[in-house]
């Protein structure tokens, strides 16, 4: 999947940290940045800040066993960095968070720089950055919850990365887990 340049496709963005969600620290919920609003996932019970409010993108989409699961992404483009975050409902179904990490990578056809295990309130987890066209870098989190997988990520081109890491920054110490 390619990028349009010199803008993010929150579309593409979103479809492919889902293709990589269905292969496969947080903070405390209590730092919303200003002038950002949280956003709530009502299925799932989490909630993330944004800097808009934003609908999410609800999908039935196949899984690697044949059967279905929900997906919710919610992203918007800011600064030339595509934010937001994708939560999948695992409805009883096991998660493999190196196969997600994987299919992220693979999903935006990129390759990993970085992973480090993580552990949010709990919960296992991964942040991973991921370089892709050359020029453009995702940086992300996989948090595997009970019943739900949680996928904080921004992008954005490599000259623009201490944004990206400052929206991260913000996102990931936003969440509240519900």
């Amino acid at each position: 999947m390619r990028f349009a340049r010199p803008s993010l496709s929150t579309t593409a963005l979103s479809s492919a940290a889902l293709v990589s969600l269905l292969l496969a620290g947080c903070g405390s919920g209590d730092d919303t940045p200003e002038g950002w609003t949280m956003i709530d996932d009502e299925s799932s019970g989490i909630a993330v800040a944004m800097p808009e409010n934003v609908d999410p993108q609800e999908q039935e989409a196949p899984t690697s066993d044949g059967g279905t699961m929900t997906t919710r992404s919610y992203f918007v483009v800011r600064e030339g960095v595509e934010m937001g975050f994708n939560v999948l409902d695992l409805d009883g179904g096991t998660y493999d968070l190196e196969a997600g990490l994987e299919g992220t990578a693979a999903a935006i056809e990129g390759e990993i720089a970085s992973r480090e295990p993580i552990t949010v309130d709990g919960y296992d987890g991964v942040e991973a950055e991921v370089i892709f066209q050359d020029d453009f870098v995702a940086v992300f989190q996989l948090i595997l919850l009970d019943d739900h997988v949680l996928q904080p990520m921004v992008s954005t081109e490599q000259d623009n990365r201490s944004t990206g890491d400052e929206y991260f920054s913000q996102l990931v110490d936003s969440i509240d887990l519900g």
